[in-house]
């Protein structure tokens, strides 16, 4: 039985891809969030959990700063691609 094993393959990663791979990661984060915000606010309106001036308050706080940081991820993102492709 033991004979039946295969030895355990390294992948080799280089430095660029663990990059790619946590800038993947964190906009899907930043994606995930603002959707979040988004969906909850309809919800919150929805079923009447707030009103729509305490939703318009706390989203002024949450959601200009979320944007931003999308915003600030997305050009990072597609800057640096650009930039290595045109090398």
């Amino acid at each position: 039985m033991i004979d039946s094993l295969e030895a355990p393959t390294t992948v080799e990663s280089s430095p660029e891809q663990r990059r790619e791979r946590a800038r993947g990661w964190i906009a899907a984060t930043l994606l995930a969030m603002l959707g979040f915000i988004v969906v909850g606010s309809f919800l919150t309106l929805w079923f009447d959990w707030a009103t729509s001036e305490q939703l318009l308050d706390l989203l002024g706080l949450i959601f200009a700063p979320i944007i931003g940081l999308f915003g600030a991820v997305t050009g990072f993102y597609y800057g640096e691609k650009y930039a290595s492709s045109s090398r």
